[in-house]
């Protein structure tokens, strides 16, 4: 072998060491995006829980009728925040399995973001036009269309084995956790549609069936949540669907 042969084959790069140095690089980079999603998602739900208190305006009287409409309005506003910290715990509980994020996950986060972007001005339209049934409906669809998102968030969480415990991923990925967890999204989105109905439907009543809806999800998690912490245990939002699919098939035994 020649001098420079040698030479060549001494300060020829390793290439195991090439690629776990890449390895470590993409899981930063990944991880920083994850991060800054989480931060961009805190930041748009805090402005669009609270930004709708702006459109109450103190009455000029304290008539009957006036201050029925400041009630009208707060509790308008109240439905809004409800519903939108309803979508920030699920969206918070998704994340918090995931260690890194992808292209998909982000894209459909980013349509998750711009939905919640838009309730408070559908939220303000039901202010302005509480009995019109197009109000109602656009307010009524945009909960239906991020609810949508939010499922097909999970979906791709999945897909892609994103959960950063990988005993946790052979769990969810599995054939029965697959079925279950689709037939779980489907009934979201099909149970969002029927009030959205219902509520177009009686325009006058509609509102507080979009206010019922978060609170029926709301008592379901708890009540799931409330038989694991007997346990000792903290489930993860995965863990809720799946036990609340198995204790609905214990019942019809």
């Amino acid at each position: 072998m020649t001098q420079n042969q040698q030479n060549v084959q001494n300060t020829s790069p390793d290439t195991d060491a090439i690629i776990r140095e890449h390895d470590e690089f993409e899981s930063t980079h990944t991880s920083f995006i994850h991060e800054r999603m989480n931060a961009l998602a805190d930041g748009v739900t805090a402005i669009a829980m609270t930004i709708l208190v702006l459109e109450i305006h103190v009455p000029d009287d304290t008539s009957s009728a006036a201050l029925l409409v400041l009630a009208t309005q707060i509790g308008l506003f109240a439905l809004s925040f409800v519903v939108v910290a309803n979508f920030y715990h699920t969206r918070m509980r998704l994340m918090s399995l995931v260690a890194r994020s992808n292209t998909p996950l982000i894209f459909t986060d980013f349509l998750f973001l711009l939905g919640i972007c838009l309730l408070p001005l559908l939220t303000k339209m039901v202010f302005e036009y509480p009995d019109h049934r197009l109000a109602v409906a656009g307010f009524g669809f945009v909960i239906l269309l991020v609810t949508g998102i939010q499922n097909a968030m999970g979906s791709i969480i999945l897909k892609y084995r994103l959960v950063s415990s990988s005993a946790m991923n052979d769990v969810y990925t599995s054939e029965a956790s697959t079925r279950i967890l689709r037939r779980d999204a489907r009934q979201d989105v099909l149970g969002t549609l029927l009030v959205m109905l219902i509520a177009i439907a009686q325009p006058a009543f509609g509102v507080w069936f979009y206010a019922i809806s978060p609170l029926v999800r709301f008592l379901r998690r708890y009540r799931v949540g409330s038989a694991y912490a007997r346990l000792g245990r903290v489930p993860t939002i995965f863990d809720e669907k799946l036990e609340r699919s198995l204790l609905l098939r214990r019942r019809r035994r």
